[in-house]
């Protein structure tokens, strides 16, 4: 089952597997209002996959909105954890690590 997490407790789990990951990796991708941004947890920022050179901070307002409406996901397959905007209009994710595809809660979407 999907887990809403308070802010506090998505930033930790962001953290702790950028902690985690000694080589370099894949970071998760987030998808909001009509763009991919990638969660770089090192900066503490969205960056925009087709431009990396346009982000949002962790802490700026629209960042922490961002946080305050996306819930974590954990992978069937790898187990890994995604973030997931909970406005997002698909009903299906792709996995960052494994590329595995899987469907979304749709009650997470308005859960509050």
């Amino acid at each position: 089952m999907n887990k809403i997490l308070t802010r506090r407790e998505l930033m930790k789990i962001i953290g702790q597997s950028a902690k985690l990951q000694t080589m370099p990796r894949r970071l998760p991708i987030l998808e909001y209002g009509g763009f991919s941004y990638l969660v770089d947890a090192r900066q503490r920022r969205f960056r925009e996959v087709g431009n990396p050179h346009r982000f949002i901070d962790f802490d700026s307002p629209e960042g922490a909105g961002i946080c305050d409406r996306s819930v974590v996901i954990p992978c069937p397959f790898c187990g890994i954890k995604s973030v997931v905007y909970r406005d997002t209009l698909r009903d299906v994710i792709t996995c960052w690590r494994c590329e595995g595809e899987f469907p979304i809660d749709l009650s997470v979407r308005w859960a509050e």
